[in-house]
């Protein structure tokens, strides 16, 4: 096959940057995981919904004339599937936090006094460039 080739084929080092993990800034990953945070706040608070929905079950269904005693056991089994499939989330989530708190970090800029301000001036109608310390 012409893909399979060695000659049809471009072989070139890597350069050097590529060689090293990409760096994040902190913003990004901060961010992320305060999001990751909240959303395992909610899922659970879900859960803890879930359980007290499964622990009054038997009483609520007994306060309703109307309901046959048989739908328990189908309700218990949907609300614990459904706590199943919130704890697959969680554990999840758990992971993507672990995996954003391993992520590399851009180191922070220590020569941030040395910084310049770019202004721009008119001066006898005609537009300047300065760079300021201040």
């Amino acid at each position: 096959m012409w893909t399979s080739d060695r000659e049809n084929q471009i072989w070139q080092p890597l350069k050097e940057r590529y060689r090293e993990p990409i760096k994040h800034e902190h913003v990004y990953v901060d961010g992320t995981l305060e999001n990751l945070a909240k959303l395992i706040a909610e899922v659970d608070t879900y859960k803890a919904n879930i359980n007290h929905q499964i622990e009054t079950l038997p009483s609520d269904i007994r306060q309703h004339l109307w309901v046959d005693g048989g739908f328990v056991s189908l309700a218990d089994t949907g609300l614990r599937q459904t706590r199943d499939k919130a704890d697959n989330l969680r554990s999840r989530l758990m992971v993507v936090r672990e995996a954003y708190k391993n992520i590399p970090r851009k180191e922070p800029d220590d020569n941030v006094s040395s910084a310049k301000l770019v202004v721009w001036r008119r001066r006898k109608g005609h537009i300047i460039r300065e760079e300021t310390n201040e």
